[in-house]
């Protein structure tokens, strides 16, 4: 976990830093929210209100020589820091964020005055109160104490001057270790706000006189990446951390040097799947034996993903969704941890492989960040870059990945 925090502080400085050309505004932003935190399961504490700010600092790109910039509308991107109080003070605590986010206008393109935007923010979080079996043991949605933090709201423009817009909005703000250490049920937040954005003064609108508008293209890639992750088993049987190892290929397109969609195949080895499959675990014995004969076919996972993203210069932002064709091993993984009481003891009932088992085991997902070597806006025939992603069941946590890729623009 700490090595993937390290590529988000990277993330993180490339977004704010690194984005800006001589048409842009500087533009920090003053957010006040409340609201309250779902419970994250049976027994989880009582909560009261919460209350919450965060800082910003970013640029405001308008319609500059950004290509990306301009086919969403004029984007502001930058860096946040947030504290929340979560409601309860001795047992949920408080969490502060840092992460990149982005920011464009919705149904609103091109006009001057934007009334509708879309925020999302993706990096990570310190929260100072965690699951313990003596202490906090039905706090059972954070169990560590750095997790991944997303947040993403919808704002509304109430009011604007030359260089302040104040705005309202309703969002949402996700914490969670990446299933790095159970039980990792997740904080789950759900908030209105307050915000004033104060932008800097620029030669925006001179530039932009002169500034030719951008002609729409299409290129198409191939791409390949490996990946190394990170997740844990169960409580109930093992919570030390073991390597996930991924490959992945696609083929996709770009659509305006800004809009990347792409298709393609993947393939993970779980170590965690592997060691417990050779082990003298009875409920593999008993009703799983024929994993043996092939551990490393059964400790695995394979399927097809479509996804979506954009290209934001240097950095990328992305959301894939899979099929699994093959995850044997997730039967056991579900029916141990959706049991219940202490793993095979005479209090133990596994869990039941039902319609929402089938789901979990059939749809992947995946999301994060991606700083590309050479900037995407130069359209390199071939790229490299670095990446931060959380894997999912559906859309619950499966293992924590840095990826290294190369990609290859088709011409």
């Amino acid at each position: 976990m700490s090595k993937t925090l390290v590529v988000l502080f990277l993330f993180s400085f490339q977004l704010v830093l690194g984005q800006q050309d001589n048409s842009t505004k500087n533009k920090f932003t003053v957010e006040l929210f409340s609201g309250f935190t779902s419970e994250a399961n049976e027994g989880f504490p009582d909560r009261n209100l919460q209350i919450g700010g965060s800082l910003s600092i970013g640029t405001y790109q308008g319609l500059n020589r950004a290509e990306w910039s301009y086919w969403l509308g004029g984007a502001s991107s930058g860096l946040s820091l947030s504290y929340q109080n979560l409601g309860n003070n001795e047992l949920i605590g408080s969490a502060f964020a840092l992460m990149p986010y982005f920011e464009i206008p919705i149904f609103n393109k091109g006009r001057e005055n934007k009334k509708l935007w879309l925020n999302a923010g993706f990096g990570f979080s310190y929260i100072n109160k965690k699951f313990d079996t003596d202490t906090n043991f039905f706090n059972k949605a954070i169990s560590t104490n750095i997790n991944w933090a997303y947040r993403t709201s919808l704002s509304y423009q109430l009011y604007r001057t030359n260089n302040m817009h104040l705005k309202t909005a309703i969002g949402y703000f996700h914490h969670s270790n990446g299933h790095t250490r159970l039980p990792n049920q997740g904080l789950n937040s759900f908030l209105v706000s307050v915000t004033s954005d104060f932008y800097g003064n620029s030669k925006q609108q001179d530039i932009q006189q002169d500034t030719p508008t951008p002609l729409s293209s299409k290129y198409q890639f191939i791409s390949v990446r490996t990946g190394l992750g990170i997740n844990t088993f169960s409580t109930l049987v093992a919570n030390d951390q073991k390597p996930v190892y991924a490959f992945a290929a696609s083929y996709g397109f770009v659509k305006n040097n800004t809009f990347k969609f792409e298709f393609g195949a993947y393939y993970r080895f779980y170590k965690q799947y592997h060691d417990f499959i050779k082990s003298d675990d009875e409920l593999v014995a008993e009703r799983f034996a024929f994993f043996k004969e092939k551990p490393g076919l059964n400790a695995s996972n394979y399927g097809l993903f479509a996804g979506a993203g954009l290209l934001l210069g240097h950095i990328g932002a992305d959301l894939q969704l899979g099929l699994n064709i093959h995850k044997p091993f997730y039967q056991v993984d579900w029916l141990i941890n959706e049991g219940e009481g202490i793993y095979q003891s005479s209090f133990h009932r596994l869990g039941e492989l039902d319609w929402y088992y089938e789901i979990k085991r059939t749809v992947m997902s995946r999301m994060g960040l991606t700083a590309y070597l050479i900037n995407t806006k130069k359209n390199p025939k071939h790229n490299v870059y670095l990446s931060a992603h959380l894997n999912a069941n559906l859309g619950q946590a499966d293992f924590s990945e840095l990826s290294l890729g190369y990609v290859k623009r088709l011409d």
